[in-house]
């Protein structure tokens, strides 16, 4: 798996054996609870008198050949602990929030009553900010005990974090949650899949916020990130400019309000500032592999721009509204070059989708990159026939084939998103046509993950008009990486760019594609991955 590093995987291929599976882990885990309530109540101690303890456990069932390529899922012991920060948070809210720096984990305690009469099955997001950004990743949901409290868990393992005091921001996306931790819940993956979630609304990002603007919490050893033995894969995080530190507070999430695209007032300007991209520069922990892609340019004639070395000055006002007026990426490239690349003979890499896929093209062509992709517009899953290939493959030479076809199915256009249902259905169709590897014996399909968008005016509006939160994202990009285990195919890869473009998931000019100083440095890693990993 490509940018994916040892996560178990509990939806997978046969279905029945992983719910059965994650059911006794659930009641193994229950168990345990149980065990620690009866302790503590024969002790006459409040159940929740002190934090979580994390207990790691092994587990040597295989849900998947490739199971060693993913994150192992953790399971939490409610027991007493002294392994546990806690964060400050709005007193409003009946939340009790816990940092494990050993396990690298922020766990919340929502009170059970206060929970279930506002906010039943909330989807959470979190962000840690500070010296470098981070998302809380691999959520978990563990049930309440005697209708005492839920746990949810996030995850911050497998970034690059130097050590430092960060800021924490935590907020409820959705109360009634369809996301990765609805079926932890409900164990029922089908009624997962078949959710009607068009009508439901996303929590008013003025007031989902649980953590306050001072949460705070401190890591004192590095973290990175966590690779299998076989796949080194560059590893790097969004790093701040020292220089500019002083300038910026706390990091909260850019929303863009109700009525506020021609409006400039106060209530709209200050959570639409994009200024904290400005502060943050992306950086590469170890360059060896961009001296490999600089070397394999060379070879061929061309010389490489790093993607720091990019021109980039965010005060020149000319650039900004360049990168309002055009995505994000503040280029003018031949649209014919998008099509077609520099030169007809050698072998190129087709970059699959629409307009977040034309605005890579372009961060491709920053890097000197431009001439190995092109362009192949698509707009749905149904539009990668057989002969969608074998047109590229014959007209452009493409055998390898990135795609991005998310934005649509989930965005506004076609009136209506797609069930996760019917994505997993018509990306299924697209990985398991074996006509389409008939064509040639080196055509491979990487699924690139879906960008994510911020949450804009018609995303954010009740009822949505545009369905492409990020819930709906984690979800259809969970359905793609598991694809591609169920596959088991070696031509077909799942090509994770999140650890580039999610921790800066809210930057988006147009609230949409991703800026270039986001872009160029997906485009890098994915160069790398196609052409000399």
């Amino acid at each position: 798996m490509l940018g994916t590093e040892n996560r178990q995987i509990w939806w997978s291929g046969p279905w029945v054996g992983h719910l059965h599976l994650r059911l006794v882990r659930q009641l193994t885990s229950i168990s345990f609870v149980l065990v620690a309530f009866v302790n503590m109540r024969y002790n006459n101690t409040k159940l929740f008198s002190t934090p979580p303890q994390q207990q790691h456990r092994t587990t040597t069932s295989s849900y998947h050949n490739t199971e060693q390529n993913l994150r192992r899922r953790r399971h939490i012991l409610i027991a007493p602990s002294t392994d546990a920060q806690a964060i400050e948070i709005i007193s409003s809210k009946k939340t009790t929030i816990w940092h494990y720096p050993s396990h690298r984990e922020i766990c919340l305690q929502m009170d059970y009553t206060t929970m279930v009469a506002t906010c039943p099955h909330p989807d959470l997001m979190g962000r840690i900010s500070g010296s470098s950004l981070a998302l809380l990743e691999e959520w978990e949901y563990h049930p309440s005990v005697f209708n005492v409290n839920d746990l949810y868990c996030g995850s911050y393992k497998n970034v690059w974090l130097p050590p430092g005091q960060y800021n924490l921001e935590i907020f409820v996306v959705l109360c009634n949650s369809f996301g990765l931790t609805s079926p932890m819940r409900t164990k029922n993956f089908t009624k997962w899949l078949e959710y009607d979630f068009k009508k439901d609304c996303l929590e008013d990002p003025a007031r989902n916020q649980i953590t306050s603007s001072s949460s705070t919490l401190t890591i004192e050893t590095e973290v990175s990130r966590v690779f299998n033995d076989k796949e080194l894969l560059p590893e790097g995080g969004w790093m701040m400019d020292k220089s500019k530190s002083a300038n910026y507070g706390p990091l909260s999430t850019r929303y863009q309000p109700q009525d506020c695209r021609d409006e400039i007032s106060e209530r709209c300007a200050v959570p639409m500032n994009n200024s904290h991209l400005e502060a943050f520069n992306f950086v590469w922990r170890n360059n060896t592999w961009l001296e490999k892609l600089k070397q394999h340019q060379l070879d061929l004639g061309f010389n490489l721009k790093l993607g720091q070395s990019i021109a980039w000055n965010i005060e020149d006002r000319v650039k900004k509204l360049e990168l309002r007026a055009h995505g994000g990426t503040g280029l003018n490239v031949d649209s014919s070059k998008r099509m077609k690349g520099a030169t007809d003979e050698e072998s190129k890499i087709c970059v699959v989708g629409y307009s977040h896929s034309y605005h890579l093209i372009d961060a491709f062509w920053a890097n000197s990159l431009g001439h190995r992709f092109i362009w192949a517009p698509a707009l749905y899953p149904s539009d990668l026939s057989t002969e969608f290939f074998e047109q590229y493959y014959h007209t452009r030479n493409c055998t390898k084939f990135v795609i991005g076809v998310g934005q649509h199915p989930a965005g506004w256009p076609g009136e209506a998103p797609y069930s996760l249902k019917q994505w997993r259905d018509e990306m299924t169709s697209v990985v398991t046509n074996e006509e389409i590897f008939k064509i040639d014996g080196e055509i491979k399909l990487y699924l690139r993950s879906i960008h994510h968008n911020p949450i804009g005016d018609m995303i954010g509006k009740c009822q949505p008009t545009d369905w492409r939160s990020p819930t709906v994202i984690d979800s259809y990009n969970f359905i793609l990486e598991n694809l591609v285990l169920d596959a088991n195919n070696s031509r077909v890869d799942y090509l994770d760019t999140t650890f580039i473009t999610k921790p800066v998931w809210d930057t988006a000019y147009d609230w949409c594609h991703l800026p270039l100083k986001v872009s160029s440095v997906e485009a890098l890693y994915i160069a790398y991955v196609l052409l000399v990993n």
